[in-house]
């Protein structure tokens, strides 16, 4: 398996608090790669970092062997890098619809393939099509003229899933994304998650606290603790290590 993403030495803090200390990571193309951790872990921060939402202090980040970390996080969408968030950011004036074509037409832009000038007042009828059948997809068709807003939660989570590999990106960043949903929609988002890094040839890299999803999904799990990584591997090596069934028990870590 061959290294997409590379993080060499990263740490990060805010004026008094160490968030991040010394982070090396791997993930390899393909790879369903999940970061777990109590609260304030650091894991929130790590996806900033990596996204290019925030810089490092100190360290490298490599995308594909290139040092992509002085790069802000609209050059690494470029790149290849799709993220959502624990809170859906969708357009929540616009339909379903609407949040789609958008999405579409901006990688067109991205690509110089967009099929007419940026100043026509409407879309492509190329982009409807192309945008209706993304809806399709993840099973929002039905309700493309509805204003996001008023979607249910688990809803604006596809919406915001299905805007975000509109772009077509490799490494796909999900933060959180069954975070306030019902049992019966967690297990409808990780089928399709499953599905989607199957057809699209997705790299994830995830956060997540429900273990159910993380062991459904997970083929490298990494553990954060007190912004430092404990242990990082297969999720069952993982699962057993000593040191992570301290953290997750609730008891304070002892570090060698």
């Amino acid at each position: 398996m061959s290294k997409l993403l590379g993080v060499l030495g990263v740490s990060f803090s805010y004026p008094g608090v160490r968030v991040l200390k010394d982070i090396n990571l791997e993930v390899g193309a393909g790879e369903s790669h999940v970061v777990i951790g109590p609260n304030g872990a650091g894991k929130t921060t790590l996806f900033k970092v990596l996204s290019g939402e925030t810089k490092p202090n100190e360290g490298k980040i490599y995308y594909k062997s290139n040092d992509i970390t002085g790069l802000d996080a609209w050059q690494r969408i470029r790149l290849g890098f799709g993220r959502t968030f624990q809170v859906a950011r969708i357009f929540s004036d616009l339909t379903v619809l609407e949040n789609m074509v958008v999405a579409v037409e901006c990688r067109q832009r991205i690509a110089k393939s967009q099929p007419r000038p940026w100043w026509r007042a409407s879309p492509a009828p190329e982009t409807i099509k192309e945008a209706q059948g993304r809806l399709e997809e993840f099973r929002l068709l039905s309700k493309m003229h509805e204003e996001a807003a008023v979607l249910s939660h688990g809803d604006k989570k596809r919406l915001e899933l299905a805007v975000c590999l509109a772009l077509e990106p490799r490494l796909l960043m999900l933060d959180e994304p069954t975070a306030g949903m019902s049992p019966e929609d967690r297990i409808g988002v990780v089928k399709l998650i499953q599905e989607l890094q199957a057809q699209h040839e997705l790299t994830l890299l995830l956060t997540e606290h429900d273990m159910d999803v993380v062991f459904g999904l997970a083929t490298h799990l990494t553990v954060l603790s007190q912004g430092e990584i404990i242990a990082s591997g297969k999720p069952d090596d993982v699962r057993n290590d000593p040191l992570v069934q301290k953290v997750y028990l609730g008891q304070e870590p002892h570090y060698a």
